[in-house]
């Protein structure tokens, strides 16, 4: 029994006032009509029509049943209206998880320009370093750090490469001297980036022959602008995503070291949950954050390339 067809039927039945006309606006027969007014009666286990061959009238329990279905209709086509709306119209709240180094050089400069150009969404950004299910905690999307995505039925789109950076102040480095390979770091104080796409205690680079290096880092933390800070007063060195370091490479507050180690390859990926059926407001925050994050990875991968991941 489809439930709301029946109910359906029975409000134009009741406008209608006969069976025959109510056949013609649904381009049906008086017989299925008739059926599924049945079948509405059956369900409720009430009588709604008294009928005969010539005449029908609604009975009292009909009358009151029609005044609640017409309300339930038109909630029905409201909604119906709205969802529809959803996907061609940006508006509501898009939840959206990321870390709080993608946030403050990536999502929060965009801010503006979004809400400028859709005013009827509203953003509500949790900044923490671990991804959620999306689907279990209702996300609409999220970026998420990576050396490849595991298999599941997310959507991704790869955003570009992050690289990494081994960097000191000028100040450490009068102090304390240049590393010159790897293995120098053992010698130095080591700052450590504690993050999902980061081994504890653990420094990797992208040959084949190339070790992982062991490390007792003098401090870590979990929050990149965090240790950015401790790396610009001399506490040591730290290995941190060129987004996060490229303005103190570029205005000398930091200084890159150990060039010729390349990092081991991770990359910056956007997920949301289906292609299909897309809300609107998803669809423009995707194409709207897309190319600029794209072209800000590009931009920051000259201020230096070496080192490990990003978290």
């Amino acid at each position: 029994m489809d439930l709301l067809h029946c109910m359906r039927t029975f409000v134009i039945l009741a406008d209608a006032g006969s069976f025959s006309r109510t056949a013609q606006r649904l381009d049906q027969t008086p017989s299925q009509v008739t059926r599924a007014i049945s079948a509405l009666e059956a369900h409720l286990g009430i009588r709604l029509l008294h009928r005969t061959t010539r005449s029908m009238a609604l009975t009292e329990a009909g009358q009151r049943y029609l005044s609640r279905t017409r309300a339930v209709l038109d909630a029905v086509e409201l909604s119906e209206r709205e969802a529809q709306g959803a996907a061609h119209h940006p508006r509501g709240r898009l939840r959206v998880h990321c870390s709080a180094s993608i946030a403050n050089c990536f999502l929060i400069p965009l801010a503006e320009p979004f809400q400028r150009a859709y005013p009827d969404v509203r953003v509500d950004l949790t900044i923490a370093p671990r991804l959620p299910d999306l689907v279990r905690d209702q996300y609409d999307v999220a970026l998420v750090v990576s050396a490849a995505l595991p298999p599941s039925d997310l959507v991704g789109i790869d955003l570009g490469p992050i690289r990494s950076v081994f960097c000191a102040s000028p100040e450490y480095v009068a102090t304390y001297g240049l590393p010159r390979s790897p293995q120098d770091l053992v010698t130095h104080r080591c700052l450590q980036l504690v993050a999902p796409s980061y081994d504890d205690r653990l420094w990797r680079f992208s040959g084949e022959d190339d070790d992982p290096l062991a490390i007792d880092p003098v401090l870590t933390v979990d929050t990149a602008a965090s240790l950015v800070i401790a790396a610009r007063e001399g506490v040591g060195i730290a290995l941190l995503p060129s987004f996060v370091v490229a303005d103190d490479l570029r205005e000398g507050r930091l200084v890159p070291l150990l060039p010729q180690c390349a990092s081991a390859s991770v990359n910056l990926y956007l997920l949301y949950a289906s292609r299909q059926h897309l809300d609107a407001k998803i669809r423009v925050w995707v194409d709207f954050m897309r190319d600029p994050i794209r072209r800000q990875l590009h931009a920051s991968a000259g201020h230096g390339s070496n080192g490990a991941p990003n978290g």
